[in-house]
């Protein structure tokens, strides 16, 4: 038997299937078993640096997906209570589909459905930010941080790489979101439309995508650099082929005709990390005597954190929220395929769609290994979720602000809560030139600052008493709910996601998180060295 369960009287076997287990750029073969309680994987070799046995409780699998591979509909994601996650391939369809069923049927809990829930009208209304709504456009659409032929893509926003500053006001910062990146600069896309008209059927105008395994690994090349090592065939490309800058790359995926990629989640989320050399990696050195260590961040950002803090406020800001519906229709929506690509400049090759191959019924195998070369390594179009115009976001013009406390600071002035006058909200609504993006869930003032939480999960600081401007700092992927301060430098903001978040009051980054409630953090207050939370 692959699991024993005989000494386990209470368990009995309800499901036993051979599955693959999906890795970035790894597959772990072995056998799945489900019990009336727990599903196990054993692995059918231990050539892979996981247990022996894999078990999870069945009461602790919060939702199941049905995912595709290889444009086939074999595969299934698991996502757990502790926020992992695990992604599956079957032999066939309905091996995939009974086993979900079992799951559906065993389970303690009421597994969720990612398209049960109005998503959209949540964005719509601003209660949950650009961000969020992108990952779960990704979520719904098949894509996956498990698999890097899937891997979820965002949309570059920013167009100004190269100015001191960057204003977020000003519409010419920004990218048309209309439009698919290969149709960004119409003499590369005059170009592409030449060759289209001249190609036989079936045509198409972009032979690369905008994500492959090979741009994911491009980005996460410092970060993970076994990735990039296992696609080269155990190298770093090329130094005049890796990703070196950020104004770089932006001028590349706009002017070469072979290069549309977009951008991956950690641009937006996150310390910024990844576009560090922290492992002192032997990159080379290019052509023009430069040796690949960090990316080259734009003169706009002063770090990697801030250059990811400043992306993500791009992401929320006015300007994205009232257009990345026109992307979203580009991406998954109904001008991804069909008359309506052609017309917008959005045709790849026809095997990065699904639907249009199939591999079940490929018998030669010199055949089927070329179109799985293909699929995998070449760019897939994600699932289509709307086939209608995407509705646009609400703007909203006037900002609701919550109820506001008295603060109260006890004779060691460590318990503060959060409060501002009338005069000082009227200060800020009619002086504060840098808009809140999101609505706005608390605001205050903490000595000298004026702190200010948005639904977006960022939290926005001003300097009192003139109210400039101090800093954004992204905290979270949904609301921030409250603040309070530490001792004298630290604040500690409670979520929407139930964690706790601690960052200098100095400074614009998270330095640590800790999960406090398994439901929205409403309140905070400090006493001594005690932090009580509801």
């Amino acid at each position: 038997a692959v699991v024993s369960t005989q000494s386990c009287h209470y368990e009995r076997e309800q499901g036993n299937v051979v599955v693959e287990m999906i890795q970035p750029l790894v597959k772990i073969p072995g056998r799945m078993v489900i019990s009336q309680t727990r599903l196990y994987f054993q692995p059918f070799n231990n050539a892979f640096s996981i247990a022996d046995v894999l078990k999870w409780k069945l009461d602790s699998v919060r939702e199941v997906i049905r995912r595709s591979y290889l444009l086939l509909e074999v595969g299934l994601e698991m996502f757990m209570n502790d926020d992992k996650n695990y992604f599956f391939v079957f032999d066939s369809e309905d091996d995939r589909n009974n086993l979900h069923e079992k799951l559906q049927e065993l389970s303690g809990n009421e597994l969720c459905d990612s398209s049960q829930t109005n998503m959209t009208l949540k964005w719509q209304n601003g209660v949950i930010s650009n961000y969020d709504y992108l990952l779960y456009l990704n979520h719904s659409s098949d894509r996956t941080f498990n698999n890097l032929s899937q891997y979820p893509v965002f949309p570059w926003v920013v167009s100004n790489y190269t100015s001191e500053t960057l204003d977020l006001e000003d519409p010419a910062n920004f990218r048309d979101l209309s439009k698919p990146m290969g149709a960004l600069t119409e003499a590369r896309l005059q170009r592409i439309l030449a060759r289209f008209e001249d190609m036989p059927e079936p045509r198409f105008m972009y032979g690369s995508h905008y994500s492959t395994p090979g741009f994911v690994t491009y980005y996460l090349m410092r970060s993970q650099p076994d990735l990039m090592i296992c696609l080269m065939g155990g190298k770093f490309d090329h130094p005049d082929r890796v990703f070196a800058g950020i104004a770089e790359t932006w001028n590349n995926v706009r002017h070469n005709t072979a290069d549309f990629k977009e951008l991956i989640p950690q641009f937006y989320a996150g310390d910024g990390s990844f576009l560090e050399n922290r492992l002192q990696l032997n990159f080379g050195r290019r052509q023009n005597g430069d040796v690949v260590n960090d990316v080259v961040l734009p003169p706009w950002a002063a770090s990697p954190r801030d250059f990811v803090a400043r992306m993500r406020e791009a992401l929320e800001s006015d300007y994205v929220s009232a257009n990345i519906h026109h992307w979203i229709d580009l991406i998954f929506g109904f001008k991804q395929r069909g008359p309506l690509a052609e017309k917008h400049f959005n045709l790849f090759h026809f095997m990065s769609y699904p639907g249009y191959v199939d591999l079940s019924t490929i018998t030669d195998p010199n055949e089927r290994a070329s179109v799985v070369t293909q699929i995998l390594e070449f760019g897939q179009v994600p699932r289509q979720i709307f086939t209608q115009p995407h509705p646009e976001r609400k703007q909203a013009t006037v900002y609701a602000f919550p109820s506001l406390v008295v603060e109260e600071v006890d004779g060691e002035g460590m318990r503060r809560t959060l409060s501002v006058s009338g005069p000082s909200l009227d200060d800020f609504k009619q002086r504060c030139s840098h808009q809140v993006k999101g609505s706005v869930t608390f605001f205050g003032h903490l000595d000298d600052l004026v702190i200010v939480g948005s639904s977006s999960g960022l939290l926005y600081s001003y300097r009192l008493p003139d109210m400039t401007y101090a800093y954004t700092a992204v905290v979270s992927n949904v609301a921030v709910k409250c603040v309070q301060v530490i001792g004298d430098h630290t604040l500690c903001v409670g979520s929407a996601d139930g964690k706790f978040y601690f960052l200098s009051k100095l400074q614009s980054f998270v330095y640590t998180s800790l999960l406090g409630h398994y439901d929205t953090i409403t309140d905070i207050t400090v006493d001594n060295d005690l932090v009580f939370s509801g």
